[in-house]
């Protein structure tokens, strides 16, 4: 079987991490490249703890209980994508909601970020989503010291919250890029941030009827091609 293309890897790994989150509020997103850089991960946190990591490019890792890791690859030949996290989420000691809850300002953040993936992975040039912050497990990571670029975005990362992941405020906000070129960020609050300007995703949701094509359209049409 041949390896897919990063591109598709990319996407699918935050859809995933969506998903589950969406149907798992209380869980947190953060990108982490353990090994010093050498890995390309999401990992998904439950009260500061990683329960679950998605390799990008290699397998799926639930931390809390035994199971075998999975490729992620595996995630595009299911015939129903969510039999996969329907077997992550009992790998993770989590229940199989028969619905997800209504959607809360950070997993529409979450949404919003994976439909700019979906939305452009077979563009020459997809769009990216990274972390403001590059954590490497202390392998000489840190800021990615693009936040300067929304002046408003980086006055707000000041600030440190008791709900930081590992007490880092960067971990809120994530950057859409494009060549590596910062062309917005988003927080886990709602927020979009163009440039000078901000944006808040709930209210563009519930004025567009709650459906996440029309909030993109309303709020970051910009960054589509």
């Amino acid at each position: 079987m041949s390896e897919i293309a990063a591109r598709f890897q990319l996407a699918q790994s935050w859809w995933i991490a969506t998903e589950l989150v969406r149907r798992h509020p209380k869980l947190t997103v953060i990108e982490t490249h353990a090994g010093g850089g050498m890995y390309d991960s999401l990992s998904l946190l439950r009260d500061g703890t990683n329960i679950l990591t998605i390799n990008r490019g290699g397998h799926i890792h639930a931390h809390l209980h035994p199971m075998e890791p999975v490729r992620l690859t595996c995630a595009f030949f299911d015939d129903d994508a969510h039999e996969l996290i329907w077997h992550l989420e009992k790998a993770c000691g989590l229940s199989t909601p028969a619905r997800a809850p209504a959607t809360t300002p950070k997993t529409l953040t979450y949404r919003v970020l994976t439909y700019l993936c979906m939305a452009t992975v077979n563009k020459s040039v997809p769009l990216d989503i990274r972390s403001a912050y590059n954590d490497t497990s202390g392998m000489g990571g840190g800021s990615r010291n693009l936040l300067p670029k929304f002046p408003i975005a980086a006055e707000r990362a000041r600030e440190r919250r008791s709900d930081d992941p590992f007490g880092v405020p960067e971990h809120r906000y994530w950057l859409v890029l494009r060549d590596s070129h910062a062309l917005a960020a988003v927080d886990v609050d709602g927020h979009a941030y163009l440039g000078a300007q901000v944006l808040h995703l709930p209210t563009a949701y519930e004025q567009t009827d709650r459906n996440v094509t029309r909030t993109v359209a309303a709020t970051l049409s910009s960054l589509l091609p």
